[in-house]
C-alpha cells in the first residue's frame, strides 16, 4: 500500500520511509542531503542490521540510545549529549518530531496535490 517503506534514511537512526517521506526528505533542508539506501540496498547489506543498531547509539556516550532531536543543532542526541552540550537548546523526543513531520507531510502533500489539480 501507499504507506510502505520505500527506503531508510543512515543519518536518522536508519528509520524507513514511504514514498512520501522519502520525497519530503530530500526537500526538507535539513534532511536533503542525508543518505538514504533502498530497501534492495539496505537488505543486500551485510552489515544493514548492525549498521542499524549502531546508528541508534551515540558517538560520545556509546551506551545510550538517540532517543532526542536537537532542533537547534538539528541532530539527534542522548540524554547525557542534552545535559553536557545541548542544555539550552530546544529539543523534542524522537517519536514527537515523528509525529511532527507526520502532519508536516499530510500538509505538503495535500499543497501539491492542490497544484497538480489546479
Amino acid at each position: 500500500n501507499e504507506g510502505d517503506a520505500i527506503g531508510s534514511c543512515c543519518e536518522c537512526g536508519g528509520f524507513f520511509l514511504c514514498e512520501n517521506c522519502f520525497k519530503v526528505h530530500k526537500q526538507l533542508p535539513s534532511t536533503k542531503n542525508h543518505s538514504i539506501l533502498s530497501l534492495d540496498e539496505f537488505m543486500q547489506s551485510k552489515t544493514s542490521l548492525l549498521t542499524a543498531n549502531r546508528l541508534l547509539l551515540c558517538e560520545r556516550h556509546p551506551q545510550e540510545l538517540l532517543k532526542l532531536y536537537c532542533k537547534d543543532c538539528e541532530m539527534l542526541v542522548c540524554r547525557d549529549c542534552v545535559l553536557v552540550r545541548h542544555k539550552s537548546h530546544n529539543y523534542s523526543f524522537v517519536d514527537e518530531i515523528i509525529e511532527e513531520e507526520k502532519a508536516h507531510l499530510q500538509v505538503v502533500t495535500l499543497k501539491e496535490l492542490e497544484e497538480i489539480l489546479t
